[in-house]
């Protein structure tokens, strides 16, 4: 296995390469540097990885000077965020509980109940606490999405209103104001407006 950086002002790539015989895989990840988040992914193939390991890390450094700085940099969107930690949570979630699934013994599956209640009250405790920090604005935004939202076919939106739907429950003592456009939101998902 071979891994290597490459950043600018603004990303970290982090590129991860297997080689298979001949042929190898490489996993590249890129993430922000001010706020950790993935901004891109992307997995490339090729043979004799060493006899093509300059061209293929200058058409990644082209990619990655291609980025455009993030517009949010310097005072990143805290909700975006919290919904991506959260998102995150779901999928670290659903990779331990598949990479768990096949061990079918009693060993195995206590393993994966003591894996999925850390990862789970890591989880709430950070959000809990992010949560707590929120000015009333930026806990409106987190419970209530803009009306054309809730209309997207976007899977992105989708699951990003799912997500509003669960974080309200950190919530500690939501005001009438929070509880009112928390009923709004799940009206809107339901109508699918």
């Amino acid at each position: 296995m071979y891994k290597e950086e490459k950043n600018n002002i603004y990303y970290i790539m982090r590129v991860s390469v297997n080689e298979q015989g001949e042929d190898w895989v490489a996993q590249v990840r890129i993430n922000r540097k001010d706020t950790g988040e993935v901004v891109d992914g992307f997995t490339k193939f090729g043979e004799n990885f060493f006899v093509n390991r300059e061209s293929f890390f200058k058409e990644l450094n082209s990619y990655l000077a291609s980025l455009a700085p993030p517009e949010d940099w310097g005072a990143p969107d805290i909700v975006r965020i919290i919904i991506n930690r959260y998102l995150d949570g779901k999928e670290l979630e659903a990779k331990i509980y598949k990479d768990r699934i096949e061990d079918r013994s009693d060993e195995g599956a206590f393993s994966l109940y003591v894996e999925l209640v850390n990862h789970a009250e890591k989880t709430v405790l950070g959000l809990a606490h992010s949560i707590a920090l929120l000015s009333e604005n930026d806990l409106e935004r987190l419970v209530i999405s803009d009306e054309n939202e809730y209309s997207s076919e976007d899977p992105w939106i989708i699951d990003m209103l799912s997500a509003k739907t669960d974080l309200f429950k950190y919530i500690l003592n939501p005001g009438d104001h929070l509880i009112s456009a928390h009923k709004i939101h799940r009206g809107r998902l339901e109508k699918g407006i």
